[in-house]
């Protein structure tokens, strides 16, 4: 430990007048976060707010605060105890490019906590001319003096383009300094600091304050730290007290000594950052995060007097906690999804994401990857990505017999760099799965009209098939194609579950050879549901949300093979119709269902036509359709939609239930594990997230949702 002595040679001199000195209240630099951070006690309404160190001001230079962009926003400061205050004073550096206008700044303060902010103290705080910073200094209204709770707005109303910018630097709110209440200390402004040695020099300043009546003549002290890691590069002061050529500040052999060449003191009062030591490193590159400290002992302060008597100054902080970072990684993925396509049951598809290490100065580690299904997987380890390089890792979809359709999922990337994990974003439609018999990746009427054509012996199974068609005994089938199969695969669609109570496939968003048609549709009249088609009809499939049973009006016609079922404690009603080719119904009206309510929903009408093709059946004649169900079906485990979840919408998440009715908890907890929603639901109806109950940043969020027995937990990517 190196030990270097401050000395302040004391001059027999008459003291002269010296600046004002003032109470700092509120200060700002937003020299002490990584920009685009903003500090403790600022909060922006969103990230058009942010720390820039782009352009320096004129002050404590570094960062400053910008808001950047057309559309209006705020950031709030606070609070400020202005209590038993007369007379104070907001200062502040600002500076605009020509795009956004000089009166686009309203300058605000709340008296009520930071609720309302009814006080504007300026409706232009910008320069009159663009591209350079000026000092802006306005004094305070009696409404603000005397409360204790105030807060600080500036509003920010925006340019006249995407690119227009303003900076804010050194926030202050000062009041005139009582010397009556000025506390004897002198030491380190702050206790602790964050330094990356790699980012250059490091800054520590130093505080002196005192009561009076005496001015000072000198003051030294010696400062301890660890010479083997850093080394005292200078010791410089900005205070108006000790600025001119009244004062010299020299070193040599690792002493400094502060020099009042005439008649200048220093007057009581406080003595904010009246010395700054700068710090450089020396030691070898960091392999881990290292904490040093900085001490001060020995301190002797001299009177501005012709006995030279010494003052005491006692407490302050004598011990200033310098925490030092070691270089990090950094991590880019590009894609940051992977999008498999559709995929036949038992292939697989691979698709690789470039892992890149762009601005690290230390080798980017994966230390392992998971994914939320078996369906994914990463093909191979990934090695160490250097500085400024990238690399390659191949992700597989592999759908399987009992886990098809259309599949979402996640991969997590645990890694050294800031973020300690990154997700990628995984989907694929797997087809041609188990009673998937026209191998779309869904499970519907045509599967239904395709088996039974097998079953019935007017088309042939090959055996690459035979796994789709046979399903009886369930699940692992008997390598036969008859009716039993066929009864599995239709009860299954009915009840939306397998036999053992597992979930069907999602259907994909718009599965293939599926689209709406203006010449199908259905229509509810007197009680009655009708189709009316202009193409000839081998399958229907009907599901309703009603509170009384429908009667089918089809099955007891020949050539007809109908089945449905009511689940009374979800109130839906599915309906599956399936014809022979000889029987198809031929273009025109027909009566589907008898007994329907007025307040019945239609939430699946899918037909069929001769040729295979699947049509989605409009709703007319006023009769009610849920829309959002053929775009976000009923899932077959719990699912967002849409997730990722961009910032820039204007809807919410849904949350969509393999079962529906009773009553469930949804939790939505972040990274380090603090509830950020908390709410129950009735999941009869459709449940959503709204826009306001999420975070407004991007970052991974996980919901919680319990209903029963049940809980599952889904992870939810918040995107800008």
């Amino acid at each position: 430990m190196n030990r270097i002595t401050f000395c302040v040679l004391a001059l027999l001199a008459c003291s002269t007048s010296a600046p004002a000195q003032t109470t700092t209240l509120l200060s700002h630099t937003f020299d002490a976060v990584t920009a685009p951070d903003l500090p403790a006690g600022v909060v922006a309404e969103n990230t058009s707010w942010k720390t820039s160190a782009s352009s320096a001001s004129p002050g404590s230079g570094l960062n400053n605060l910008a808001h950047t962009g057309s559309a209006p926003a705020f950031v709030r400061m606070g609070p400020i105890d202005l209590s038993g205050r007369t007379e104070a004073t907001l200062s502040y550096y600002a500076r605009r490019t020509s795009s956004y206008p000089a009166d686009s700044l309203i300058v605000r303060f709340s008296v009520d906590g930071g609720v309302t902010f009814p006080h504007v103290v300026s409706s232009g705080g910008l320069p009159a001319a663009a591209s350079a910073y000026e000092y802006v200094e306005i004094a305070l209204s009696a409404v603000l003096l005397g409360q204790s709770d105030v807060y600080l707005q500036f509003d920010g109303r925006g340019g006249s383009s995407g690119s227009a910018n303003i900076r804010i630097d050194d926030v202050l709110v000062t009041t005139p300094l009582d010397l009556n209440a000025t506390d004897t200390s002198f030491g380190f402004s702050t206790g602790s600091s964050t330094w990356n040695p790699d980012s250059g020099s490091h800054f520590v300043s130093i505080d002196l304050s005192w009561p009076g009546p005496d001015s000072i003549q000198g003051f030294q002290f010696d400062l301890g730290f660890d010479a083997s890691l850093i080394a005292l590069s200078a010791v410089s002061s900005s205070h108006a007290s000790l600025a001119g050529a009244n004062w010299q500040i020299t070193e040599s052999g690792g002493r400094v000594v502060v020099l009042s060449l005439t008649g200048e003191t220093l007057p009581p009062g406080e003595n904010t950052g009246i010395l700054t030591s700068e710090w450089s490193f020396v030691g070898s590159p960091l392999e881990q995060d290292s904490t040093i400290t900085l001490g001060i002992s020995g301190l002797v302060v001299a009177q501005a007097s012709p006995s030279g008597d010494a003052l005491s100054l006692p407490n302050g902080l004598r011990s200033h906690s310098l925490a030092l970072i070691a270089n990090t990684a950094s991590i880019t993925l590009e894609p940051d999804s992977l999008s498999f396509g559709l995929v036949l049951v038992g292939d697989s598809t691979s698709l690789s994401v470039t892992i890149s290490n762009p601005t690290g100065l230390a080798d980017l580690v994966i230390d392992s990857v998971r994914t939320s299904s078996a369906l994914f997987r990463l093909d191979s380890a990934i090695s160490p990505v250097s500085p400024a390089q990238n690399q390659a890792a191949t992700f597989w979809f592999t759908p399987t017999l009992a886990n098809y359709g259309q599949i979402t999922g996640s991969a997590w990337l645990y890694h050294n760099a800031s973020s300690d994990s990154t997700l990628i974003s995984l989907s694929g439609l797997g087809v041609g799965g188990r009673g998937d018999t026209d191998g779309d990746g869904s499970l519907d009427v045509a599967d239904v009209v395709t088996a039974l054509d097998a079953v019935s012996g007017l088309t042939l199974v090959g055996a690459s098939q035979l796994a789709q068609f046979d399903m009886y005994p369930f699940p692992a089938g008997d390598g036969l194609v008859d009716i039993r199969d066929l009864t599995v695969q239709i009860q299954a669609i009915l009840r939306a579950r397998w036999p053992d109570n597992s979930a069907l496939p999602v259907q994909p968003a718009a599965g293939a050879g599926k689209g709406g048609s203006s010449g199908v549709f259905v229509s509810n009249q007197g009680g009655n549901l009708y189709l009316d088609s202009q193409v000839t009809i081998r399958g229907i499939q009907i599901e309703l949300t009603t509170k009384r049973q429908p009667l089918s009006a089809m099955a007891s016609k020949s050539g007809v093979r109908s089945s449905a079922h009511y689940d009374s404690e979800s109130l839906t009603f599915r309906s599956l119709i399936v014809l022979e080719p000889a029987s198809s119904l031929p273009p025109g009206r027909h009566l589907i269902l008898e007994g329907v309510s007025d307040e019945a929903v239609v939430e699946v009408a899918l037909v069929v036509t001769e040729n295979r093709r699947k049509l989605i059946a409009d709703v007319q004649h006023g009769f009610s359709t849920s829309t959002e169900t053929l775009e976000q079906p009923i899932a077959a485990r719990v699912e967002l939609f849409p997730n990722p979840y961009s910032l820039s919408s204007g809807a919410g998440v849904s949350i969509l239930m393999p079962e529906r009715g009773g009553d469930a908890r949804i939790e939505v907890v972040d990274m380090l594990g603090r509830i950020v929603l908390s709410k129950r639901t009735d999941t009869t109806g459709k449940m959503s997230i709204s826009r306001n109950q999420l975070p407004m940043v991007p970052g991974l969020l996980f919901v919680r949702v319990e209903n029963g027995t049940k809980v599952e937990t889904i992870p939810l990517m918040i995107v800008r």
